[in-house]
């Protein structure tokens, strides 16, 4: 299969079968036809069965239709009008194969798999779509909507947001003899893969992007103007975060500025979705001042995020057995810390246990009488942390807490301030790193009385402190309370800290 153009415009683009993938495809629909009218298969299928098909299916294919005439690829050409004879046409090397030892059934088996093979595209027509279709319209502003984005020369040119996806369009208005260039954007808040219903086949999905709903239902929104040159785009801002060297004091104040700027950043990236007009990609790369190299023709989505909803569908046949992370045996019959004395511990993770290992050796530490002091380094932990809140019941139990925070880490800056504030809050001591460097050591430190002295423990691991990323990715750590490892990461707390 490969796509076209659509030369009906109703479509950007539309799936072509070769000839080897129509027979293939017809004989799967002719099978299961066959299987439910007569209880068993027999190939070749009678004319007169492909003429049931179609006359059971008049009304559906009078819908969905797919006018192949349009397109000089195609070799079996079908036109379907309600009340009308329907109208078959092939191909003259169709036409000429021996093989095909009954002209009229290839043709008809041909034409009907074709429609039914697209008819996804025409799916927008299903009840539920046009319902969220319509919750989308009356969320827009209800005057003057295409004048409101319209970008042209003369007008405020409408401000894109970063990872923004827009459908840009032009339109003409004939009552006013005007065309103008107008961009709709595609709500992120709203879900991006829309279930289908309308001729889905028990225990199957069918989904629809929502750019292609809202592409499909867009003239809705402006009636008695033509629409044309639809053409999907995503555009990225420059997202990284500048810092003069100053004190830590300046430098959070830096950063929380550079992140309320983010947004305004220049925009340093198009990515433009398949059959793009080129007039809307030249207006748009000369207005963001963009070279040719920073603009993209993508064949698939402009933005592969979005199928993480598609991913996290309750499909169990599809997902591999869930897999339940083993205890460290050598930590499972005795305290964390006993167990470190013994000998190093080496841990894999997802495979073994980060909640139960590595979070428990923070927590542990922090509600342990013994312990004097815990120092961590944080790049990335997430939002609902559970190591933050061990260091913030250590320091209320009285214990030496210091986090070295990375703030200067991309998309977490926010988010880290937030709990640099909350461990300052109670007392904790809060470094933000080495200037012009950013600090990704994952190393924790606690140190206990044992013995009338002092031992240190450590865990120097290759994956970020958080919890979820924990579950996904592969990482190992290390716990170990020899000297000379200890010792290295004593020093390296004091050149972080001071």
């Amino acid at each position: 299969m490969k796509w076209i153009w659509d030369k009906t415009n109703r479509f950007r683009m539309r799936p072509h079968y070769s000839t080897e993938e129509l027979n293939m495809q017809c004989e799967s629909i002719l099978f299961t036809y066959l299987q439910k009218r007569y209880g068993r298969v027999v190939f070749p299928i009678r004319t007169d069965d492909l003429r049931y098909l179609l006359e059971r299916d008049t009304q559906h294919l009078d819908l969905h239709s797919d006018f192949t005439k349009e397109s000089e690829q195609v070799e079996v050409v079908a036109e379907f009008r309600r009340g009308r004879k329907l109208v078959v046409r092939i191909a003259a090397k169709l036409a000429g194969t021996p093989a095909l030892e009954n002209r009229l059934r290839a043709t008809l088996g041909h034409a009907y798999g074709h429609v039914r093979f697209h008819d996804f595209l025409f799916q927008t027509e299903d009840a539920s779509c046009l319902s969220l279709f319509e919750d989308f319209a009356d969320a827009l502003p209800q005057t003057n909507r295409c004048h409101r984005d319209s970008i042209v020369p003369l007008n405020p040119f409408p401000f894109l947001s970063n990872l923004s996806t827009s459908l840009t369009f032009r339109l003409y208005d004939p009552e006013r003899a005007e065309q103008m260039v107008a961009r709709l954007k595609i709500p992120s808040g709203l879900k991006q893969w829309i279930p289908l219903t309308a001729g889905v086949e028990n225990g199957k999905r069918l989904l629809i992007s929502l750019h292609e709903l809202i592409r499909g239902n867009i003239h809705k929104l402006y009636g008695g103007m033509t629409l044309s040159a639809m053409t999907l785009v995503r555009i990225t801002r420059d997202a990284e975060v500048e810092l003069v060297e100053a004190s830590d004091a300046e430098i959070r104040l830096q950063v929380q500025e550079q992140i309320r700027q983010r947004r305004y950043e220049p925009v340093v990236r198009l990515e433009f979705g398949p059959g793009s007009d080129k007039g809307i990609r030249d207006l748009l790369r000369e207005r963001f001042q963009l070279t040719s190299a920073d603009v993209y023709e993508v064949d698939g989505e402009v933005d592969y995020t979005t199928l993480f909803e598609i991913a996290g569908l309750p499909v169990p046949e599809l997902r591999d057995a869930p897999w339940t992370p083993l205890f460290k045996p050598s930590l499972a019959e005795r305290p964390i810390f006993a167990a470190i004395q013994e000998g190093d511990v080496l841990v894999h993770h997802p495979y073994e246990s980060f909640d139960a290992i590595v979070e428990h050796f923070i927590s542990s530490a922090a509600d342990d009488p013994d312990t004097v002091a815990i120092k961590m380094t944080a790049y990335r932990i997430g939002d609902d942390t559970p190591f933050v809140k061990s260091l913030v019941r250590a320091a209320e139990h009285g214990k030496q807490v210091a986090c070295v925070m990375e703030i200067k880490a991309r998309f977490d800056e926010e988010r880290n301030l937030h709990w640099a504030a909350e461990l300052e809050r109670v007392g904790a001591h809060v470094a933000f790193g080495v200037g012009g460097l950013k600090t990704h050591a994952k190393t924790a430190l606690v140190v206990r009385k044992e013995g009338g002295g002092l031992r240190s423990y450590v865990h120097i691991g290759t994956g970020n402190y958080h919890v979820k990323t924990a579950r996904l990715y592969a990482d190992v750590g290390l716990f170990t309370c020899d000297p000379q490892l200890t010792r290295d990461v004593v020093n390296l707390f004091h050149y972080l800290t001071g």
